[in-house]
């Protein structure tokens, strides 16, 4: 461990055994983890001491690289960095980060600089040249994405382009309005609205990566530097209120499971929640409402196939998520 009581990441090297034991086998079904904490010292010497164990997974690479992160996909909250790579890219003069929320700094979300140099065109996208791990789910009657924004002023365009990240030639791109100052609120793009000059949707194209243009058609030049948040991105409609970011801690367990789980999440004990499980497309596979949330509140979903998922529950303006596995 590097630091005290903060989270961190561990690297194991497996290619470097501990001393005085066995060097890995690879030819060994190796299926069994085990965790000592503090290893080599008593609980007599030591005192009691408690551990909190987050994300663990195994790594790329053959020596002990970073660790393996599912590839983004919709819905995106950028909470969940541990386990998703949330890498963006940056085209035209803009500057993207994860950062904390302007409103609520203990919650996190997306800064987009426009800098003054940047592009009438300039732009961030959600992800690398890889895309989403799925297809935007576009079909003649669901055309809609939400995005949460907040921005420097009302009347801003925000544009929003998918496309086919093996030809950025297929594309389609919609434009909506900021309403606010400063404040978090849901923008709604309609890709069956087409922006003008620019092609129309087509059903039979993978759209699979997504770009956003802050204040599309002004130069930062002319506007000088402008700072953008950007919250939840969801297909169809994100729900429940205009600022659906996470406020609330939810724990899963266990994770991975076969469809049967406890869910706890502190804050909301005791209110009347609903219950969302969506798949990595952005599709809800399952919902529920739970009259009062117990503090360790039993789920059954036993129609899934294996997979990752996303475990969002919401009560009033409070809302926390949780990637789910499925293992049957």
């Amino acid at each position: 461990t590097t630091v005290a009581n903060a989270w961190d990441t561990l690297t194991f090297n497996f290619a470097n055994q501990a001393s005085g034991t066995q060097a890995i086998n690879y030819a060994t079904a190796y299926n069994k983890l085990s965790l000592f904490p503090n290893f080599g010292v008593s609980g007599a010497t030591a005192g009691t001491q408690t551990y909190f164990v987050g994300f663990v997974n195994h790594a790329a690479g053959g020596s002990g690289g970073g660790t393996t992160k599912a590839q983004i996909s919709l819905p995106i909250t950028w909470q969940d960095s541990a386990a998703t790579d949330l890498t963006t890219t940056d085209f035209g003069g803009t500057a993207s980060s994860i950062a904390a929320d302007p409103v609520s700094p203990t919650r996190i979300a997306l800064r987009i600089l426009k800098t003054s140099a940047a592009q009438t065109w300039a732009g961030t996208t959600f992800g690398t040249s890889n895309g989403f791990a799925a297809n935007i789910p576009f079909t003649s009657t669901a055309n809609q994405m939400q995005v949460q924004v907040y921005a420097p002023a009302a009347g801003m365009i925000m544009r929003l382009k998918a496309e086919d990240k093996t030809d950025p030639t297929k594309s389609v791109e919609t434009d909506a309005t900021t309403t606010m100052a400063n404040t978090w609120h849901t923008l709604t793009f309609n890709f069956a609205n087409h922006a003008s000059g620019t092609s129309a949707i087509n059903y039979t194209t993978n759209y699979n990566k997504l770009n956003i243009f802050p204040n599309f058609g002004v130069a930062g030049a002319t506007s000088g530097a402008l700072t953008f948040y950007i919250g939840q991105v969801a297909f169809g409609t994100i729900t429940g209120t205009n600022n659906l970011l996470q406020t609330g801690e939810l724990l899963i367990h266990p994770n991975p499971n076969s469809g049967t789980f406890n869910l706890l999440a502190p804050g909301m004990e005791g209110k009347e929640v609903n219950v969302q499980i969506l798949d990595i497309s952005g599709k809800k596979v399952h919902e529920e409402t739970i009259g009062a949330l117990s503090a360790n509140q039993p789920l059954s979903v036993n129609n899934l196939r294996d997979g990752l998922y996303l475990c969002r529950i919401t009560s009033g303006n409070q809302v926390a998520m949780q990637k789910l596995v499925i293992r049957n």
